[in-house]
């Protein structure tokens, strides 16, 4: 058992994914296998799950009278599915306004952040393994999104064609 430091969460996390991360690069390096595409019925399914995970671990206020409602209640599989596809219009903008396409370098890279970065591990295992650990899942569903949205918005804020004008730019979830 070791102390909790710095060093010992770090190991934990290592120890939590090391097998992970380390069949992801033979899944997703750039031309060894052909790419899985995912549908948007397969993007939503995956939504529905990560969000059910996401949910049942809101904690919910002892002040509040009422049950907590289900996730269903309180985000609907149609909402799910318009954010879905809003982030697939992201990315078109992202790579038709910026030249940014996702790849699979990009999507690596993103996973090996999360898996490095999760301040929450367990969470993080949890969601992975309701996915079935498919990276492909993983990075559609997870990285994906993630990574499109932070490339948009890093992109936009840099954008200069809104510097003219005279009401300033529009921050970025006006623009979008």
């Amino acid at each position: 058992m070791c102390v909790p430091t710095v060093w010992c969460v770090s190991h934990l996390k290592v120890s939590l994914f090391s097998g992970f991360l380390m069949l992801i690069p033979v899944v997703l390096m750039a031309g060894t296998l052909p790419v899985k595409e995912f549908s948007l019925n397969q993007r939503v399914r995956c939504q529905e799950t990560v969000q059910d995970i996401n949910w049942s671990h809101t904690i919910w206020p002892d002040a509040n009278q009422t049950s907590k409602p289900s996730r269903r209640q309180v985000l609907s599989s149609a909402r799910l599915r318009e954010q879905v596809e809003e982030q697939l219009r992201m990315e078109t903008v992202l790579a038709q306004d910026y030249g940014v396409v996702i790849d699979q370098e990009l999507l690596q890279g993103e996973m090996n952040r999360m898996a490095a970065n999760s301040r929450i591990p367990t969470r993080l295992r949890e969601l992975f393994e309701a996915l079935g650990n498919d990276p492909h899942a993983i990075a559609e569903c997870m990285a994906r999104p993630a990574l499109v949205v932070r490339l948009l918005q890093n992109r936009y804020e840099q954008d200069k064609r809104y510097s003219g004008d005279p009401r300033g730019k529009p921050n970025f979830n006006s623009w979008w």
